[in-house]
């Protein structure tokens, strides 16, 4: 009897663990921002002449989104995406070369270290609504085979639900 007793307390705390498990993945993270919400990226954007002549250009991003009362959204789930990031999108005309890749920043989505991102990739804001990621322009980009000076306009689109927000990238030559 003692051995049922016991059988039957394991079996119940195995499934209360389960439930609660479960219960834990429900809930509001990575759910989108509601209507009204706003996203903010810092920086509106980045103009630069002539990259090729420093190599690689490295730029750092800061996303925050906010409930329409200026409250910040923790664990809302956002969507980053540009025409000319690594893979490009098949809109993106006649000058189709990869200019740039997208990077998730260290401790975003919980990654260990800088992870290159695929264009339209999906990350989630922190407990504060902020959420970080990179891109890495290129400094030289090859096009109909032949290697150029990376010189391209793009705008860098963030969504989350209804709210969006974007920054432009002006590369130019001289």
């Amino acid at each position: 009897m003692n051995i049922n007793r016991r059988t039957y307390a394991i079996t119940f705390l195995v499934i209360l663990g389960a439930f609660l498990l479960l219960i834990q993945g429900c809930g509001s993270k990575n759910s989108a921002a509601p209507d009204g919400s706003t996203i903010t990226i810092n920086p509106a954007s980045i103009s630069a002449t002539n990259i090729y002549l420093y190599g690689d250009v490295i730029q750092d991003y800061s996303v925050v989104v906010k409930y329409s009362d200026g409250t910040p959204i923790p664990y809302a789930g956002v969507t980053v995406a540009g025409s000319f990031a690594v893979p490009v999108a098949s809109s993106a005309g006649p000058n189709a070369a990869a200019r740039y890749q997208f990077y998730a920043l260290p401790g975003a989505n919980a990654n260990p270290s800088n992870v290159p991102e695929n264009n339209g990739f999906v990350g989630e804001t922190d407990k504060n609504g902020v959420y970080q990621f990179s891109i890495q322009i290129y400094s030289e980009v090859t096009l109909t085979g032949v290697l150029v000076p990376n010189a391209f306009t793009d705008t860098i689109l963030v969504t989350s639900g209804t709210a969006q927000a974007n920054t432009t990238l002006n590369i130019t030559t001289q």
